[in-house]
């Protein structure tokens, strides 16, 4: 079918919010991530989430704290090295953790960890005791507590 007639652009009324049909608000999707993603991921603290939503091998943690130094990185690897047991690595991690932020608690709590670990008892509560006369902490009061 063909129209012959002309084309005129026809004034609509303007809708109003309130005439308009109310929509359900959706809630929004969850992200999943992917080992890409994290490679693409420049903020810390959206990192620590990813690395704890998707559990990336030793190697693989190594492999992104080569490419960029980050405190959570270092100190997941120490954790994991207290995990098997292998002190004198995770003493590694935790120098390098707090290399990076030396004012964060966790790196000071595994290095001690790592120490108590290797039978450096009394070195181990020294640290602690040092970090408590440098900034408060209960994490690291309770930590020294269990090692009495």
């Amino acid at each position: 079918m063909i129209v012959k007639e002309e084309c005129r652009f026809v004034a609509s009324k303007p809708t109003s919010p309130k005439s308009l049909p109310k929509q359900k608000k959706q809630p929004p999707l969850p992200k999943i991530a992917t080992k890409s993603t994290i490679s693409k991921q420049t903020d810390t603290s959206k990192l620590s989430l990813i690395l704890e939503a998707k559990p990336l091998s030793l190697k693989k943690l190594q492999q992104l704290f080569a490419q960029r130094h980050s405190y959570e990185l270092a100190l997941q690897i120490a954790h994991i090295y207290l995990q098997k047991k292998n002190y004198a690595k995770a003493l590694e991690w935790a120098k390098k953790a707090n290399s990076i932020d030396r004012e964060k608690e966790g790196a000071w709590i595994a290095y001690a960890k790592a120490l108590y670990g290797l039978g450096k008892k009394q070195k181990a509560k020294r640290l602690l005791q040092i970090y408590l006369d440098f900034k408060e902490s209960q994490k690291v009061k309770n930590v020294l507590k269990e090692m009495q």
